[in-house]
This record gives C-alpha cells, structure tokens and sequence, in this order.
C-alpha cells in the first residue's frame, strides 16, 4: 500500500520536508503578494489581496505548528515517551508476576 503524504504511515523525515517546503513555498507567495499590494490604488482588488495574505499568513501559522510537530525535538520526545511506556510495562509484568506468586503461597 503506498504511503500517503500527512498520514499516519508516511515517514516522518518525509512529513518534515514535505511540510518545510511547503512552509517556504507560503512564505515566498506572502511576500510577493505584500510587494504587489503595496503598489496598489486602494479599492477592490487590493482588498482582495490583502484577504489572500490573510488566508496565506493563517496556513503559515498552521504550516509553522506543523513543522514543530514533526522536528528533530518532537521525534526524540515520542521515542523517549515509547521507551519509558515500554519500561513501565514491564515493570507491571513482573509486579502481577510477584502478585500471582504471592498469592499461590497463601
């Protein structure tokens, strides 16, 4: 099945450059957008580009929190969370293991 880009099963190093570019490619329309609009006689196109930047500068905040989901940082704070569940489990199993044997003496 192949791996689908945003969904569960996609690489994460893949996500992460996936969504940096996609960061940059919003970054870089903002600014040529702003530079248009800033030449531009007040009426209703410039008002409709000005929108645009709005809708564009709101998908960099949420390309921006994205992009911080899926950094180095966030990876190695999963994988210390799944080596410390893990631990936890095991501890439990030779806790009911103790329990068990405890109460086969009594």
């Amino acid at each position: 099945m192949p791996k689908l880009p945003g969904s569960a099963n996609w690489p994460f190093g893949e996500r992460t450059v996936a969504t940096d570019a996609s960061l940059l490619a919003v970054i870089s329309e903002i600014s040529a957008l702003q530079s248009v609009v800033d030449g531009l006689p007040e009426g209703s196109v410039k008002e409709d580009m000005e929108r645009k930047i709005r809708r564009l500068e709101y998908r960099q905040t949420l390309l921006s929190d994205r992009s911080e989901d899926y950094d180095i940082a966030a990876l190695l704070d999963r994988e210390l969370d799944v080596g410390t569940i893990e631990a936890e489990l095991a501890e439990i199993d030779t806790f009911i293991a103790d329990l068990e044997t405890h109460r086969a003496t009594l």
